[in-house]
């Protein structure tokens, strides 16, 4: 077993889910000491995108096409256009329940909208404080 894991933030995991290749945190288990950070991993170097082309967002990531986030061409970089999109609801304003996008991520896998590439990518954020951040604060990439 590979003592080390490679963490991706969400905004990480658009970005590999969308086919760009990202840099992650990458932690090293160790016992008795504790886990701890010790480099980062270029992971997707091989373009992969998990949307389906013929599916509902056209192969697109559907965070990116809620104006989410968005790839800069000049910059060549992923760009956090709605920083607190996942916080609120986006027609009622109502502060948005924990599991809220665990019940859409069930049915966009249910429905066949996402498509292996023999990495676990999760797709659905939780509602935690620093979503959008580009450290992570949860495992999403296995």
């Amino acid at each position: 077993m590979d003592p080390n894991t490679s963490v991706a933030s969400a905004f990480q995991s658009f970005q590999l889910g969308a086919g760009y290749p990202t840099e992650v945190a990458t932690y090293t288990r160790s016992f008795p000491f504790p886990t701890r950070h010790t480099s980062h991993t270029l992971l997707n170097t091989g373009r992969k995108k998990v949307w389906r082309e013929d599916g509902p967002t056209n192969g697109r990531c559907l965070w990116e096409l809620h104006d989410v986030w968005r790839w800069s061409e000049k910059k060549q970089e992923a760009v956090v256009l709605r920083e607190h999109y996942f916080d609120r609801h986006p027609s009622t304003g109502k502060k948005v329940l924990p599991d809220a996008f665990g019940r859409l991520n069930g049915t966009w896998l249910t429905e066949g909208s996402l498509r292996s590439i023999g990495t676990q990518i999760v797709t659905s954020p939780s509602s935690t404080p620093g979503l959008l951040e580009s450290r992570p604060s949860r495992p999403l990439i296995r």
